[in-house]
């Protein structure tokens, strides 16, 4: 993938994530702490883009006092290797051992979709 292709896909799926994580923080804006989980490759081939997704967070957690409707934001990543079966495995560690109230994930079409039954049966955004 070129460099220019590479940021502006970095920045696309930045954007929508933030979409998705402001829609989804309105149910939780009276908790003191939001327990974000982020699933993305941070190893392999496509670990510079999850590296990339993980660093734009950070950064707007850091300009906005690591705050999210009012409540302060831990922010948990987890490594899927862009791999399904490895992102399955972290959605269900960061949902029953880390009790986070939302998880994020599926940098690959194939892994959004095997993390969507996690979200449903787990009844976690």
């Amino acid at each position: 993938m070129a460099k220019a292709t590479t940021k502006v896909f970095s920045r696309t799926v930045t954007l929508l994530l933030g979409s998705a994580l402001a829609l989804g923080i309105a149910s939780y804006a009276r908790a003191e702490e939001l327990r974000i989980g982020f699933i993305a490759p941070m190893t392999g081939l496509f670990a510079q883009v999850g590296k990339d997704m993980v660093d734009g967070f950070t950064m707007y957690l850091e300009e906005h006092g690591n705050k999210l409707g009012g409540a302060d934001v831990k922010f948990i990543v987890e490594d899927d290797q862009a791999k399904p079966d490895l992102g399955v495995t972290k959605a269900k560690k960061l949902v029953l051992q880390d009790q986070v109230q939302m998880f994020i994930g599926g940098v690959l079409a194939s892994t959004g979709y095997a993390l969507a039954p996690v979200s449903t049966s787990e009844k976690t955004i």
